[in-house]
C-alpha cells in the first residue's frame, strides 16, 4: 500500500476481503523480496570456477633453515585480472615421525 503524503490508507475491520487481500498481499511480497535477496547474495558469495584461475606451481621445495626448522615453498598464482584483496592461504604439513 502506498500514500502520496496526505495522511494513510487503511483496511476497516469490517472488510474482511481486504484484510485477507492485504495479508496475502504482504506475504507475497515478502517471498519475493527474500528470494530475490537469497539469489543475489548466492551469486555474489560463491566464487566461481575459482579453482581453474589459482595455479600452484608443479613443483615444491623442502628445506632446513638455519634454525632446524623444516620450510616447504611452493608458488601460488591468480590468474584473474582483478585479484582478490587480502586473500590468504593456508598450508598445514604433517609430519609422521615412527617411534624409536
Amino acid at each position: 500500500q502506498t500514500t502520496i503524503g496526505f495522511g494513510s490508507e487503511q483496511v476497516h475491520v469490517e472488510c474482511t476481503g481486504g484484510i485477507a487481500l492485504l495479508t496475502i498481499q504482504i506475504m507475497i511480497g515478502i517471498m519475493i523480496e527474500t528470494t530475490t535477496f537469497g539469489l543475489l547474495f548466492a551469486k555474489v558469495s560463491v566464487p566461481e570456477k575459482r579453482r581453474n584461475t589459482i595455479m600452484f606451481s608443479k613443483r615444491a621445495v623442502i628445506y632446513k633453515k638455519e634454525n632446524g626448522d623444516h620450510v616447504l615453498e611452493f608458488q601460488v598464482a591468480d590468474l584473474r585480472s582483478f585479484p582478490l584483496p587480502s586473500c590468504m592461504v593456508y598450508l598445514y604439513l604433517y609430519i609422521w615421525r615412527p617411534d624409536p
